[in-house]
């Protein structure tokens, strides 16, 4: 029998995935088939064994995992009662994350992957948004970055101003062949199209660089 489809999300335990969590059930929940799987990757580190994480239980760990994954499932259920809540399977790996999140994907046959945002520069944003760079080029599925919307306001482009009405009254007399009223002939600043000349900057990022 074919199994179910699957979403994978991949969650860190330290910092807020809450987000990428809603975006996967999100998508499972769109097709009556689809399954949840939740990963965590430890990372080692010289002297670890994953059966004893430097004296904390990793049965612990792993139950933290869970709940942070029941607790996204019922905030989703609350928010979206008629909402279908995907099965949901958490698995929990020792290994390098983008590595993990690739093999775990591969293995599951996943149709997307999704990947949190931290709120973090500098160094270590560099090596948190290689995860997800890599998991892109390595992902033989789609990847989905989830993060909250927070625009650079000094990048954003001049909002189109709305015709004037001298304007509108011009081109309906002219059927057309006029198109500014007389004010605007002399001091439109801005056409009423765009297009790369007019950046002064090219699109960038702001704020984080995306990471699992």
């Amino acid at each position: 029998m074919p199994k179910n489809p699957r979403v994978l999300v991949a969650v860190d335990l330290e910092v807020n995935t809450d987000l990428a969590l809603e975006r996967a059930i999100e998508l499972a929940s769109e097709r009556p088939n689809m399954d949840l799987v939740v990963l965590h990757v430890f990372e080692p580190f010289v002297g670890f064994e994953f059966d004893s994480l430097t004296g904390v239980d990793p049965k612990k760990k792993i139950d933290v995992v869970k709940r942070r994954a029941e607790d996204a499932l019922l905030a989703y259920s609350k928010a979206h009662p008629a909402a279908r809540l995907p099965n949901t399977e958490v698995n929990v790996t020792l290994g390098r994350p983008a590595n993990e999140i690739v093999w775990v994907a591969a293995h599951y046959d996943v149709e997307a992957i999704v990947l949190g945002s931290h709120g973090r520069r500098g160094f270590t944003r560099m090596l948190l948004g290689s995860v997800a760079e890599k998991v892109v080029r390595l992902a033989g599925c789609e990847v989905i970055v989830a993060r909250q919307k927070n625009h650079d306001p000094k990048v954003k482009m001049v909002e189109i101003e709305p015709l004037c009405e001298e304007c509108a009254k011009v081109r309906a007399d002219s059927n057309g062949a006029q198109l500014w009223c007389a004010r605007h002939s002399e001091h439109h600043i801005r056409a009423h199209t765009y297009s790369s000349a007019d950046r002064t900057e090219s699109p960038q990022a702001w704020g984080a660089m995306t990471g699992s």
